[in-house]
């Protein structure tokens, strides 16, 4: 992924200089999901790419505004506005094509350099670490869905060799089912709570066909381990994404690993 070109500056018609001639530069961005994942009338239909515009002030109004922060929609409405579409088009963003555009729009803001706090997966200490946000690598949609325009896919279990349809989801209702399971932990107890069978129960649509809800809350919970294990392996597989996961030095006890790209709040207000 390329930074954005830098932006011009042009007198008008030969006119005086204006200081409104500054020109908002705008690049295009893949979409990993090359937009066949959404209904004809989706603003993001059939698209391999975005025309993403810089941001500008008028994106860190967004970015600084209470109203947004306190209904959890800064991103929705930042990614609508660099995107110029609305805001209704964003939430039907599956969660890799978002990411990507998130990414790519840090980028244009404030360049590909992005340093950020990160614990090492082995010996646990925090240290600081330079991501280079330019070199993340996009996962492009390999897998048809079962119907185009739709977010289905199938997957045959590996040992009880049942047919599952299961749908990818996009960022509205991957927040809808974390919300879930943290109020069934707080309703139940931690040790209560399944997350890993109230995510597939969310995710799937129906097994040899049968869509009944309980029918298949029931399957979920008596599948076997083999199954379940390669079922999120797949359903991570196929998604079209950003891959946020990048190779890190631990300074503290030399092991190399993978870590995950953290988005906190610095991400766009670098120190």
């Amino acid at each position: 992924m390329s930074q954005f070109p830098e932006g011009s500056y042009k007198p008008l018609n030969g006119a005086p200089e204006s200081i409104c001639a500054w020109e908002v530069p705008v690049e295009s961005v893949p979409l990993p999901s090359g937009g066949k994942l959404y209904k004809q009338e989706s603003f993001f239909y059939n698209k391999t790419t975005i025309q993403l515009k810089a941001m500008t002030a008028k994106e860190e109004d967004i970015l600084t505004s209470r109203s947004y922060a306190k209904e959890g929609t800064t991103i929705e409405h930042l990614i609508a506005s660099c995107a110029m579409c609305s805001y209704k088009d964003v939430k039907e963003l599956l969660l890799g094509d978002r990411n990507a555009l998130l990414v790519a729009i840090r980028v244009t803001g404030y360049g590909s350099e992005y340093i950020a706090d990160v614990n090492c997966p082995k010996c646990k200490k925090n240290s600081e670490f330079n991501f280079d946000l330019g070199n993340l690598e996009i996962n492009t949609l390999q897998v048809q869905p079962v119907k185009e325009g739709t977010k289905i896919f199938e997957f045959t279990l590996p040992v009880s060799k049942k047919i599952v349809h299961f749908k990818l989801i996009d960022a509205d209702e991957d927040e809808k089912i974390e919300k879930e399971v943290e109020n069934q932990i707080k309703i139940l107890g931690i040790n209560s709570v399944g997350r890993i069978t109230h995510r597939l129960f969310s995710r799937i649509v129906s097994i040899d066909n049968i869509a009944d809800r309980d029918q298949i809350k029931k399957f979920v919970n008596i599948m076997p381990a083999y199954d379940s294990k390669q079922l999120r392996e797949y359903m991570s597989k196929i998604e079209p994404s950003l891959d946020m996961f990048t190779e890190f030095d631990c300074p503290h006890c030399d092991e190399k690993s993978k870590v995950l790209l953290p988005i906190g709040r610095n991400f766009f207000w670098p120190s």
